[in-house]
């Protein structure tokens, strides 16, 4: 385990998380949570975790990412994975981590998942208001 093997971005109020493993396993996962802790990301309100260079993840670093989404979500923030379709564990699927947490197949994705999209209102004027 190296620290450049998790890679911390900000970009505008969300904190992007990068694993950069190709198998991030039960060795990974004590380190990965204590850089998300040495670094305050556990505060952050939106949070991306992006597993795409990942092609195995066992079940102790998925228990990680379900922690990391509990310890998120109990202050109401929000966690996200990427993780490309192609590159999809059979574990994601069958501890059922998919149904909690939104997943997407790219960043740019999860990133526009944040986006607040506010329902449009048409404000429409009597006539009554227009003559006067």
């Amino acid at each position: 385990m190296d620290l450049n093997d998790y890679k911390i971005n900000i970009v505008d109020d969300i904190a992007i998380v990068t694993v950069d493993l190709l198998v991030a396993t039960l060795r990974d996962a004590k380190p990965f949570w204590d850089e998300l802790e040495s670094k305050s990301i556990l505060n952050w309100d939106k949070i991306i975790v992006d597993l795409s260079f990942c092609t195995f993840i066992d079940s102790t670093f998925i228990g990680i990412l379900v922690k990391v989404f509990k310890t998120v979500s109990s202050r109401n923030g929000k966690m996200k994975l990427v993780f490309p379709e192609k590159n999809s564990v059979v574990y994601f699927h069958t501890t059922g981590i998919t149904k909690i947490v939104d997943c997407f197949d790219t960043l740019s994705e999860a990133m526009d998942s944040f986006k607040l999209k506010l329902p449009t209102k048409k404000i429409i004027f009597e006539n009554k208001f227009l003559n006067n």
